[in-house]
């Protein structure tokens, strides 16, 4: 699976999500009843709404995806084919996690919550309830997972379409508020998966998304103006979740306990120094704060190959 761009409002836009998609072979696009009346014809067909699915996300061509997703949920129950229920299944939770993790990326790159942010809610948003629906007459137990996403993804888009019309730049608390509902999303919906890891960050991009984290970290940091302190603090733990090896225990957003192992070898200094950058952040000792982050990045800079 490949991922690493930014998303900007190109790589989500796309066809409205209700509409039929056209082209990529199926009979110039437009499924007739006699076909998907056939399990035979309908499983042909989903395969190839699999493989356009696919190719959209792997461009970052996220709106398109999702046509392609739900054109695929419904082969899949004309199919009869358990396997192609379950890989439907997989295609909306798939999207829930990229869209997720360029949601993160994206935030800790600006710093503040945007229109582009709303896009990928928005298309979290209308993933969740295909899978919620997926679910309706199957397995109880991925069921009440999720709708517990969906709770999380109907709160989700609701305060980013405010934020990002009211908003600007975004309040410390705003995004604490946020991430506080995007990261139980990424949680649940890893669980619902064979291979979460697919369709989250790189090492490479999260190494480059930390590097962010800690440059808006020194950003929020001024000896003339009012400093924002909690600001300061959230990049700073959002950046040690992301350069921890493995998933960090109960997302990034909770308070950084004992250092554990780096993502590189060459990024445990950076995540040994990062609880005491912290612990100065939140003593608010400006000099020494400001010294430790550029310590820091000063680490970042010769690790960070962006494209």
């Amino acid at each position: 699976m490949t991922q690493g761009r930014t998303p900007s409002a190109d790589s989500t836009s796309g066809q409205p999500a209700d509409v039929l998609a056209t082209g990529s072979g199926l009979n110039n696009g437009v499924l007739t009843a006699t076909e998907t009346d056939q399990p035979a014809a309908a499983s042909a067909h989903f395969t190839i709404a699999m493989r356009n699915f696919h190719g959209l996300l792997r461009t970052n061509s996220l709106g398109q995806a999702l046509v392609w997703a739900k054109q695929g949920a419904l082969l899949a129950a004309a199919s009869n084919d358990h396997a192609n229920v379950t890989t439907s299944r997989e295609s909306f939770v798939a999207l829930i996690l990229v869209c997720s993790s360029k949601f993160e990326a994206m935030t800790l790159h600006c710093g503040n919550i945007t229109h582009a942010h709303k896009t990928l809610a928005d298309i979290i948003a209308e993933s969740t309830d295909c899978l919620v629906n997926s679910y309706r007459d199957g397995n109880e137990i991925p069921l009440m997972v999720a709708l517990a996403i969906q709770g999380f993804t109907n709160i989700l888009r609701e305060r980013v379409t405010q934020i990002s019309e009211d908003e600007l730049p975004t309040s410390t608390s705003s995004i604490q508020d946020v991430f506080e509902h995007l990261d139980p999303i990424v949680t649940h919906a890893s669980g619902l998966i064979g291979a979460p890891e697919l369709y989250l960050l790189t090492p490479d991009e999260k190494i480059i998304a930390a590097a962010d984290a800690m440059s808006n970290s020194a950003y929020e940091l001024s000896w003339l103006l009012p400093s924002d302190w909690a600001k300061a603090i959230f990049y700073a733990r959002r950046s040690a979740a992301l350069i921890t090896y493995g998933p960090p225990p109960d997302r990034p957003g909770l308070p950084l306990a004992t250092p554990t192992q780096a993502l590189t070898p060459a990024l445990q200094p950076v995540l040994n120094a990062l609880p005491a950058l912290i612990q100065t952040l939140s003593d608010k000792q400006y000099r020494e704060s400001k010294r430790r982050i550029k310590a820091i990045n000063d680490v970042f800079a010769t690790l960070v190959h962006r494209k």
